[in-house]
Formats: C-alpha cells, sequence, structure tokens
C-alpha cells in the first residue's frame, strides 16, 4: 500500500501524487509478485528502492510537482505463521503505524525523523519530483524500515494533516520547551541548547522550534543496485524494528538534522506579536513525539468519547481518526467559514441590503488576515490534507515461494 501526500497545493501538486502512487505500485506488483518474484528481505528492499525511481521518473514525465511517498509492503514470514514482515519506504513527513490492541502504536518510520528535537511541522523533509527547478528529489530523509506484526493488527499510513492533529502542541494542551541561542555557531549547522523556561521571567520573542538550516548536501537517490545483491538469504529471528532501535544509540552518534530543500518560508509579518507565557506543561521532543503515539493509541482504544470498544478493522481506524482531525480542527475552519470573508453587504439605492461576493484575490487576502491573526492561531489543530490508507493483518494464504 502507497500513500502520497503534494507538497503544497495545486494541480501540480495532484498530479505529483497520483503519478507517485501509481509508478511504484506498478513496479512492485511485478517485482515482488510477478513471476520473477523477490524471495529475501534483501530483494524486496531493493524492490522498493527502484520503485521509488520509477515514481519519481514518472512525475517528471507528467510534468508533477513535488510529493511526499510512503510505501509499505506486508508479507509472510517462513517460520512464523501468525507473524508477517511489514517493510516500510518513505520521503517526506507522511509516516507509517503498526497499531496492537496489545502492545499499543508504534511508528515504523521513526528513523526518518529526528524525534528527539522541535520537528518544524512546515517542513516535508524531503519529496519527489523536481527540487529547486531541477531534476532530482530531495532524499534527505529517506528512509527503509522494518518491523513484524502480528494477526489482527492494523498497519496505516497518515499523511501529516492526520498525524500533526494528534502533537500535544498543536491540540494546545502543551507547550514545546523554549530553545534559547546562547553563542553564535561557527557552521552552517546550528546547534541548539535546551533549557528549562523560568515561568517568573518574561519571555522575548524567538522562534520556538529548533533551528534548521537550509542542506545544500542532501542526499540524492541511490544509484540502481546490481542485481547479483538480490540472491542473498536473510532471515528473521525475532520482531525487531529498525527504526525503534535507533533509542538505543547514544545522543552523541545522532546526525543534526537540516531543513530541507521542501521548507516552506512563512510570511514575514508587518508587526511582532508579544510571545505570552501560558501555564501548560512544557514538553520536549521525544515527550511530543510519545505522547502522539499514546494520544493514537487511546483514540483508537476508546474512542473520541471514551465509551468504544478497540479498533479491529482498518475501516474502523480510518474513520476514527479522520473523526478525529475533523473535530480538532472545526473551530478553525468555522473562522474560515464565515460568509464576511468571502461577500461584501452593501445598500443599494433602494435602502436594500445584498451581498455582493468577493473576487478570488480579495478572498484570499481576508483569509490571509484572518489565519494572522492570534486568536485563529490559538486554536488547536492544523489544517492540512488528511489521508489515510490501512490495512488489517490476517492469516490468509501462504504460498512456499514467497514466504521470507
Amino acid at each position: 500500500m502507497a500513500l502520497a501526500d503534494g507538497v503544497n497545493w495545486g494541480n501540480g501538486a495532484r498530479v505529483a501524487a497520483q503519478c507517485a502512487v501509481q509508478g511504484s505500485i506498478d513496479y512492485l506488483n511485478s517485482a515482488i509478485f510477478g513471476t520473477q518474484h523477490s524471495t529475501t528481505t534483501t530483494g524486496v528492499f531493493i524492490s522498493l528502492v527502484r520503485s521509488f525511481w520509477e515514481a519519481h521518473a514518472y512525475i517528471m514525465e507528467m510534468n508533477g510537482a513535488l510529493t511526499t511517498l510512503t510505501v509499505i509492503v506486508i508479507l509472510p514470514l517462513s517460520k512464523h505463521n501468525n507473524k508477517k514482515a511489514v517493510f516500510c519506504a518513505n520521503v517526506g513527513d507522511s509516516f507509517g503505524y503498526v497499531y496492537s490492541k496489545i502492545n499499543g502504536v508504534r511508528e515504523i518510520t521513526e528513523g526518518s525523523h529526528d524525534v528527539n528535537s522541535m520537528r518544524d511541522m512546515r517542513d516535508a523533509l524531503g519529496a519527489l519530483g523536481p527540487v529547486n527547478g531541477t531534476n532530482q528529489p530531495e532524499m534527505s530523509n529517506f528512509t527503509l524500515s522494518f518491523t513484524t506484526a502480528e494477526e489482527g493488527d492494523i498497519v496505516f499510513i497518515t499523511s501529516d494533516g492526520v498525524s500533526d492533529n494528534f502533537d500535544p502542541v498543536v491540540g494546545k494542551f502543551a507547550e514545546p520547551v523554549i530553545i534559547r541561542q546562547d553563542d553564535e555557531p561557527s557552521s552552517s549547522q546550528s546547534i541548539s541548547r535546551v533549557q528549562p523556561l523560568d515561568m517568573n521571567k518574561p519571555v522575548e520573542p524567538q522562534s520556538q522550534l529548533v533551528v534548521k538550516t537550509h542542506n545544500k548536501n542532501s542526499r540524492k537517490l541511490a544509484p540502481k543496485p546490481k542485481s547479483a545483491d538480490i540472491g542473498k538469504e536473510c532471515t528473521v529471528e525475532s520482531p525487531t524494528n529498525n527504526a525503534l532501535a535507533k533509542d538505543n544509540l547514544s545522543k552523541k552518534t545522532r546526525g543534526i538534522y537540516m531543513r530541507s530543500k521542501t521548507f516552506i518560508e512563512p510570511r514575514q509579518r508587518t508587526t511582532v506579536n508579544r510571545v505570552l507565557i501560558s501555564h501548560l506543561p512544557l514538553v520536549t521532543g521525544k515527550q511530543r513525539h510519545q505522547l502522539t503515539l499514546l494520544r493514537i493509541f487511546d483514540l483508537l482504544t476508546y474512542g473520541i468519547d471514551g465509551a468504544m470498544r478497540p479498533s479491529t478493522t482498518a475501516k474502523q481506524l480510518c474513520q476514527l481518526l479522520i473523526d478525529f482531525a475533523t473535530c480538532i480542527t472545526s473551530a478553525k475552519r468555522k473562522l474560515l467559514e464565515q460568509r464576511e470573508l468571502y461577500y461584501k453587504t452593501i445598500v443599494d439605492k433602494d435602502g436594500k441590503r445584498k451581498e455582493i461576493p468577493y473576487n478570488k484575490q480579495q478572498q484570499k487576502i481576508a483569509r490571509k488576515r484572518m489565519t494572522d491573526e492570534k486568536t485563529f492561531s490559538s486554536l488547536p489543530g492544523k489544517l492540512d490534507h488528511a489521508t489515510i490508507v490501512a490495512y488489517t493483518v490476517g492469516r490468509g494464504r501462504t504460498f512456499e515461494e514467497t514466504n521470507l
């Protein structure tokens, strides 16, 4: 299964997302399930990498713009009839998860972003398509991940319009730890030191996110591997998650994540808003990530009102996540749907009041003025494309030649 989320808006992003899904799935159908299919974990990962090549090539052929892409392949394991191998490849900020009624929710794509830092949600992290007008994609966070799932687990992918709404800071019941810059960085990489916030001391206006700089040396797609590598046999002894295993690494070994070329620069404001100190709890980057997973698990287990049974099907999971994203963003949507933003009321010569619609540019200016107000930014939720694809792991039929 695959999910692509076009970067920004417009027809170009839509075309890019459609091409990415079709290009990758068409290739995987023949590479993994065709006559000369892969029979090892190495072969499956090679096929996933090549599917991203095909997706990018199709985007360029159809003159598409930029898009994220996450692809997950679920296959049976040779020595574990009740477990499945879950292979994942992703670029961008569309993340993959596994929901288990026993073990909770875990993120498969955790290795594609630094959970210890405050992620800037305006940054797509990476994308397929012509970045900066070139023919090369932005692959700075391209990641291959592996885990296992048991019968009854639900594997799902969400766009950032869904997953970010579970973030405690986006939900407005926590505040990020303020990042203070004590010294000027000596290189192009900006390193931030996290200090506790003194609630009795005034806070000067500054960014609350880890400073990211432009990454001029971002990774490009690796060349296609040789076919001789496909024959290597790989066995899976125990359920492990390569992405989650990175928590065991020391902080010194973690790379510094840079701003990708898909970063969306905010519009410069003409006035400086005063930073108000709230009495909400402060959370670090890692705590934000952990709370996000806990909130997803709580929703899928108890529902929005806390009176439901755990989700047992992919359809129930998708419905719950969409309902939650709709509810948490309802206040912002109501503000943007006000009739005054789209129609102007005038009085004609007969003294009657009537409405005249604004043109497209006037509507855009009115909406922008609304989103720049402090009232709008204080409301919970993030308005963005909300897309989910999910699959319930079942026993199914087992074919000896496709077991891994």
